[in-house]
């Protein structure tokens, strides 16, 4: 992907009513010269998909709480 990706646009997560948003410069990874999208596509048949798994490069903006306990997920703009 070109480093300065001209026409690249932020893309925008839906969770439990809650939009999270993610601009280039979160998903496209400058890797000393070369620059590359930072996300990748994955087909999960039914039962268990479709689904999405949000990694590494949504994590970096988000912090992510995982609460076993109680069976929820925090979500927050990661300082």
């Amino acid at each position: 992907i070109s480093c300065d990706a001209p026409n690249a646009t932020s893309i925008e997560f839906e969770l439990d009513g809650h939009s999270y948003k993610l601009e280039p410069s979160d998903y496209i990874l400058n890797t000393g010269g070369a620059c590359l999208f930072g996300m990748m596509g994955i087909d999960i048949p039914a039962p268990a998909g479709p689904l999405w798994i949000l990694g590494d490069v949504f994590m970096r903006k988000y912090y992510v709480k995982f609460d076993y306990g109680s069976q929820s997920v925090g979500i927050a703009v990661a300082k």
